[in-house]
């Protein structure tokens, strides 16, 4: 009878372990499924096109990649240096027609309004900036070339963008700070 007893708590023990492994799949399925539903308190709140649109002052420029020292020239979205954008005023409204104006009169840059037709895009997870200069008598559609910059924040005060550039086979960051013009 000790033969038939441990044959039938071996056959029990087996059923109640088939049973505990159906059991726990649906478990696992659910904590996988509202684990993976949860917020992360590390989410990055994307930019809106709203917190982008209005008056701006470009207030510094700087770079990343750059070696420690060295001396470059860079222009910068054809404008000139980071001396002839720097204090320039950006008036980005919504409906996509705007303007720049560079304030700087050193002989490298070229002071005055620029017209532009700027939009707010998705790139993958990206957010950009972009525009097109606007030459007098132009219109938007039959301009094909402009600048992308990706926004890397934006809130209604403050504004960051950044361009690539390639220099000696290295990726140099340019980034743009903007703060809300002052009325």
């Amino acid at each position: 009878m000790g033969t038939l007893t441990t044959s039938f708590l071996d056959k029990n023990q087996k059923n109640c372990m088939m049973k505990q492994k159906f059991l726990m799949i649906p478990a696992l399925a659910a904590a996988l499924f509202f684990g993976s539903c949860s917020s992360s308190k590390n989410t990055v709140v994307p930019p809106a096109r709203s917190d982008v649109q209005g008056n701006w002052t470009l207030d510094h420029i700087s770079y990343d990649g750059l070696a420690t020292g060295a001396k470059y020239n860079i222009g910068l979205l054809d404008e000139g240096s980071a001396n002839c954008l720097e204090g320039s005023t950006w008036n980005l409204p919504g409906s996509g027609f705007g303007s720049y104006v560079i304030n700087a009169t050193s002989t490298d840059c070229k002071p005055g309004e620029t017209k532009i037709n700027w939009s707010y895009r998705m790139v993958g997870n990206d957010y950009y900036f972009q525009f097109k200069r606007l030459v007098e008598g132009s219109k938007a559609k039959t301009v094909t070339e402009g600048y992308k910059l990706k926004i890397v924040s934006a809130t209604k005060e403050a504004l960051q963008l950044q361009s690539e550039a390639i220099s000696e086979g290295k990726t140099i960051y340019v980034n743009y700070q903007f703060s809300k013009a002052k009325k």
